[in-house]
């Protein structure tokens, strides 16, 4: 067989080749995107990123089998080889993956349960327990904080009767000092009569002389 031929057909079966490679790679990421929930900027990050590495492997290919020169006959086999194992093999291989995965993914979380459940038990116990102590600490504050709240009002009330018996004092003091008091003497005017019969005091008789 012509070596040139050989070459041919080695390229067309590893463009078939990739072509059915890329569409299970893509089979693959529709497995996860059953199995875990993906938004719609996510699954346009993903086709973006996926048709970016698809490009980058078929150049490679390209440049491997062929010195980098794109063959019409390659893209299209590579084309058929997509489309047929998409309509024979990908719902299968689809559906069978998504099967799959979720069970291995309810599994996980079962173990997770199992294994979670007690630490989650204890936390919730703990959390009671705490919670049952606060109150009681807060009971035990609030008793205590009336009993030294009465302390306190007994305490200012015998301060205030002090007070106030010592205020009562002080203004019973002051009250006997004002009764106890002489009244202050008032002269009187003298008349005539007095004027002559008393005598003139001293200032008066040297004034006179």
């Amino acid at each position: 067989m012509n070596t040139s031929i050989f070459l041919e057909l080695r390229y067309l079966a590893a463009a078939s080749y990739w072509g059915i490679l890329l569409f299970l790679m893509y089979d693959l990421l529709r497995i996860l995107r059953n199995t875990f929930y993906h938004g719609k900027i996510m699954i346009g990050i993903e086709d973006i990123c996926f048709w970016i590495v698809a490009g980058i492997l078929i150049f490679r290919m390209m440049y491997l089998q062929n010195d980098g020169m794109i063959r019409w006959y390659s893209t299209v086999a590579m084309v058929l080889s997509m489309a047929l194992y998409q309509k024979i093999f990908s719902p299968l291989i689809v559906l069978c993956g998504t099967k799959f995965t979720l069970f291995i993914k309810n599994c996980i979380l079962m173990l997770l349960k199992l294994l979670i459940s007690p630490i989650m038990f204890i936390i919730s116990k703990t959390k009671k327990l705490f919670r049952f102590l606060i109150g009681k600490v807060e009971k035990i504050g609030r008793f205590i904080g009336r009993k030294v709240q009465k302390r306190i009002n007994v305490f200012k009330a015998c301060i205030r009767k002090r007070l106030k018996k010592y205020v009562d004092k002080v203004k019973i003091k002051k009250k006997k000092q004002v009764e106890e008091a002489p009244p202050p003497k008032v002269e009187r005017p003298r008349g005539v009569l007095e004027l002559i019969t008393q005598p003139q005091e001293k200032g008066e008789i040297s004034e006179k002389e």
